[in-house]
């Protein structure tokens, strides 16, 4: 298990290296602050983390049965 996780932890590595910042470019009025748009993110690191064979997932969960 352990070489897996060095295995994964190599890739990310790498992964970081190759990403660039990606500039606050959206508005959020209500708050009056800067943030970064999902879909530039998603633009900016799926194809590197495709690259790596690794990939990009969300977790979810059921509670109160919704």
């Amino acid at each position: 298990m352990d070489e897996n996780k060095d295995i994964i932890v190599a890739e990310l590595v790498k992964v970081q290296s190759e990403l660039s910042f990606i500039k606050k470019s959206s508005t959020n009025n209500y708050f009056n602050s800067k943030y970064a748009n999902l879909e530039i993110i998603l633009r900016e690191v799926l194809p590197v983390l495709n690259k790596h064979g690794l990939f990009l997932s969300q977790a979810t969960r059921v509670e109160d049965g919704q």
